[in-house]
């Protein structure tokens, strides 16, 4: 499960919980769902539908430090790769824009 924040309800901002079937399997970092490493090409297309880029980079950021303690030794360029490297988008005038 993830939790994502639904803004602009006229409510309070509140977190909603989604169902979300890649996820990661610690301390593997593998996917429960497909065992790939974790995000996963369906995990990756799942968490990029996020409104919120800045709470997905710092989602993404917590699961890198959190992989950085299990999968020691680990190279840190492969694993900003992994988890940040992802997050930039092409924008509509085809210049990359990161987060």
């Amino acid at each position: 499960m993830r939790m994502t924040w639904k803004r602009g309800t006229g409510v309070a901002d509140s977190p909603v919980i989604q169902a979300v079937e890649h996820m990661a399997e610690r301390p593997s970092w593998d996917c429960r769902e497909c065992g790939q490493s974790w995000p996963c090409a369906p995990a990756r297309d799942d968490l990029a539908g996020s409104d919120d880029r800045i709470w997905l980079a710092m989602y993404m950021s917590g699961n890198l430090d959190q992989a950085m303690g299990d999968l020691v030794p680990a190279s840190p360029a492969v694993m900003f790769d992994r988890f940040l490297g992802w997050l930039q988008q092409p924008a509509r005038t085809g210049e990359l824009v990161s987060v």
